[in-house]
């Protein structure tokens, strides 16, 4: 059986990522289609996610090798046959192959099908900054956002932090969900009153002028913003922040002071973002507000549930009434 074959590879998304040992080098990871010829490296990242578990099971290296080769195809097929709208995606690290993301858009959800890692490239901050990049397109888009995990995962407890919730349990997976929010309000307005403040005009006369960050640690951090895009929708006002900052002096996912002379003083929820270019680090900050009266897909649907319950309420007792 072959893999999809996803003709146009899209837009090649790179960030700097720091060195995974000692030292000054750059790790820049992308995300392209998967293609026919990756079967094998993605049959052998499917083997790395079930090594300890195999451990247990006395087998011999080649039985094991033989049975989770036939799990990979029956879970490949399975994949194919039940999500339609799905991006089956390479997770590429310095152009080599490091993992994978598949992932299924639908009109109410972004189910996370899939995303893994070889052993070497686990805990550098790839997946962490994919989920980061999925949690704001979920939030902007206004979407639940979606997945499995099994039970004795340690990675669990991480997605709770990241606001998924526990929707059901399926044998050993866990099934949850993380409704989409209004992003600033939700993470850095809490902290300073201004940021509802600021507004897509606030920004635009200072495209290319310097803001100065103070990091979590303190650390003083000059970036450059270098693009102000409009991510209006009918539902959500909101735009994007893009920043550019040097290689050397690279900071997480936070909430950072950020200093400009004209604007002013403001806290603002920054993180490193795929980009498309190795000049710098990129991040990005994203604004995200409801629109009044807007209501989300999630939200439209819980709606609509509850009317046709209390119809079918009102029915119920009208028939009770005739009976009597």
């Amino acid at each position: 059986m072959d893999l999809p074959h996803q003709q146009a590879p899209g837009e090649t998304m790179i960030v700097p990522l720091k060195a995974r040992k000692s030292g000054t080098g750059q790790y820049a990871f992308a995300l392209r289609p998967i293609r026919p010829q990756d079967a094998a490296f993605l049959c052998q990242v499917y083997e790395s996610t079930r090594q300890d578990e195999m451990a247990s099971t006395g087998w011999t290296a080649e039985e094991i090798r033989g049975f989770l080769r036939m799990q990979f195809w029956l879970q490949h097929t399975q994949y194919l046959q039940n999500y339609d709208s799905a991006s089956f995606d390479m997770i590429l690290v310095n152009n080599s192959r490091a993992g994978r993301l598949y992932v299924n858009r639908s009109r109410d959800d972004m189910r996370i099908i899939d995303i893994a890692l070889l052993p070497e490239f686990r805990r550098q901050g790839v997946g962490s900054r994919i989920l980061g990049d999925l949690i704001v397109e979920a939030d902007q888009k206004g979407l639940l956002l979606s997945l499995h995990v099994e039970q004795n995962n340690p990675v669990l407890s991480w997605y709770e932090r990241l606001g998924f919730k526990k929707a059901g349990v399926n044998g050993i997976y866990v099934f949850m969900k993380r409704k989409p929010e209004a992003i600033i309000s939700k993470i850095a307005a809490r902290e300073d009153p201004m940021i509802e403040k600021l507004s897509l005009s606030s920004f635009h006369p200072h495209l290319k002028d310097r803001f100065e960050v103070r990091t979590k640690s303190g650390e003083k951090v000059d970036l450059e913003l270098v693009e102000i895009r409009d991510t209006s929708t009918a539902m959500v006002d909101g735009f994007h922040l893009v920043f550019r900052g040097p290689l050397d002096k690279v900071f997480g996912h936070d909430t950072h002071r950020v200093k400009h002379g004209k604007i002013g003083e403001f806290d603002l929820f920054l993180g490193p973002v795929m980009y498309g270019k190795t000049d710098g680090t990129y991040y990005q900050a994203v604004f995200s507000r409801l629109k009044a009266g807007a209501k989300t897909a999630s939200a439209k649907k819980t709606a609509k549930k509850a009317v046709i319950k209390k119809t079918a309420k009102k029915a119920a007792k009208k028939t009770q009434k005739i009976k009597r």
